[in-house]
């Protein structure tokens, strides 16, 4: 009985996955740009995160300007990613985004319009950050 319950317990350890053990998703993933006709900068960079304590993101918009960056736990689970950003001058609310190929797509809620594409869709390549 007691090896039963410990190949259990083994068999439940080793089936936990831990952020650091599915990093292939961690990265920036950006559409951030100099608009050089307007003299402002556009777009938005999301910093997925691994951590012993699971995902955050690193997160900046820029609507002419960059706006403050801000951490946040996130929630990734197989190729979808959910985070809310705290209510505050720039984008807020909950952002939900599936993972595809080199790509991270997703949109807020409330609905909040991207700046690069005029559009509701966040549609942000796998990149180096706009900073580097």
């Amino acid at each position: 009985m007691k090896r039963v319950l410990l190949e259990m317990a083994l068999l439940l350890l080793t089936s936990v996955v831990h952020a650091e053990d599915s990093a292939p998703l961690a990265g920036v993933y950006s559409d951030m740009y100099f608009n050089h006709t307007r003299g402002s900068l556009l777009g938005v960079e999301i910093f997925v995160i691994p951590s012993r304590q699971g995902y955050h993101v690193l997160f900046q918009g820029a609507g002419g300007r960059a706006e403050v960056p801000v951490l946040v736990p996130a929630m990734v689970e197989e190729n979808r990613i959910e985070f809310t950003l705290p209510e505050r001058d720039g984008y807020g609310g909950k952002f939900t985004g599936v993972f595809e190929q080199d790509e991270l797509v997703g949109s807020f809620q409330p609905a909040q319009i991207n700046h690069v594409t005029d559009t509701w869709e966040f549609r942000l390549r796998r990149k180096t950050s706009y900073w580097q």
